[in-house]
C-alpha cells in the first residue's frame, strides 16, 4: 500500500512544481517585463492560456492512475487471502458474477452457454477468488468521484467526502474538460482563457484531497479485511 502512496505523492510533486512554474509566467513582474515586446507578449498570453489549460491533463492523469491502480492492488490483496466466493461481501460477489459473465456467457449457441454456467458453477464452489488479468475488475475510464463511490459500494467500504468538497464536483469538470481537450472538442487556448489561478489550485486542492481519502480509505479495508462477509 505504501507504494500507492508513494507513486501518489510523487506525481503531486510533478503537479506542484508545474503549478510553480505556471506561477511565475502568469505574473504581474513577468508580464510587466515582457510588456514593451508587443509580439512577443501576444505570444505569452496564448502560451500561458495553452499551460493552464494542460493542468486539467495533468490532474485527470494523477485520477485514474491513482484509483486504477488501487483498485488493481485491492483486487491482488484480496487474492492473495485465499478466499472463496461464500466469503465474500455481497458487492464482491456480484464483480465476481459480472466477470465471468462477461467472459463465459455472451454466446447465442446454447450449448456454449451451459458450458458457460456450469464453469461458473465450477468455480464458485472449487476455486478461491482471483479478480486479474480477463478477470480483472472493469469501470469506465471516465473517472469521476461518482466512479469512485461506485468502487466503494463494488468493494464493500464507506467513502464520503468533506462537505466543502461538494460531492466531488470539480473533479467530474476536471474529466470533462480533459475529454474535451483529448477529442478535440475545443482548443486549449478557449480551455484555459477563463481559468485564473486561482481557480486552477482549488482544482488542484480537491483532487488532492478527494484521492487522498479513496487512498485511506482503501488502505482501512484491506487492514480491516473488510471485503469478508461478516
Amino acid at each position: 500500500m505504501q507504494q500507492l502512496f508513494d507513486e501518489f505523492n510523487e506525481k503531486k510533486e510533478e503537479i506542484d512544481c508545474y503549478y510553480k512554474f505556471l506561477r511565475q509566467i502568469t505574473s504581474q513582474t513577468y508580464i510587466l517585463k515582457n510588456i514593451r515586446k508587443k509580439q512577443d507578449n501576444c505570444l505569452d498570453v496564448r502560451i500561458q492560456k495553452i499551460l493552464k489549460a494542460n493542468t486539467f491533463l495533468l490532474l485527470y492523469n494523477l485520477i485514474e492512475s491513482t484509483v486504477k491502480n488501487s483498485i488493481q492492488y485491492a483486487c491482488q490483496q484480496i487474492a492473495k487471502e485465499n478466499i472463496q466466493y461464500e466469503a465474500l461481501v455481497e458487492g464482491l460477489k456480484k464483480q465476481w458474477v459480472n466477470v465471468h459473465t462477461r467472459q463465459h456467457l455472451q454466446s447465442p449457441n446454447d450449448l456454449k452457454l451451459r458450458e458457460g454456467v456450469k464453469f461458473i458453477i465450477d468455480k464458485t464452489l472449487e476455486d478461491f477468488i482471483r479478480f486479474d488479468d480477463k478477470y480483472k475488475i472493469e469501470y469506465q475510464n471516465n473517472i469521476d468521484a461518482e466512479t469512485m463511490r461506485k468502487v466503494a459500494r463494488d468493494f464493500g467500504f464507506k467513502l464520503r467526502f468533506a462537505d466543502s468538497l461538494k460531492g466531488g464536483y470539480r473533479i467530474a469538470e476536471i474529466k470533462d474538460k480533459r475529454n474535451f481537450l483529448a477529442h478535440g472538442n475545443i482548443t486549449f487556448s478557449s480551455c484555459g482563457q477563463d481559468s485564473t489561478l486561482e481557480d486552477l489550485t482549488k482544482y488542484k486542492n480537491d483532487t488532492y484531497k478527494i484521492l487522498n481519502k479513496f487512498l485511506n480509505s482503501i488502505k482501512k479495508y484491506l487492514e480491516k479485511k473488510q471485503y469478508k462477509a461478516i
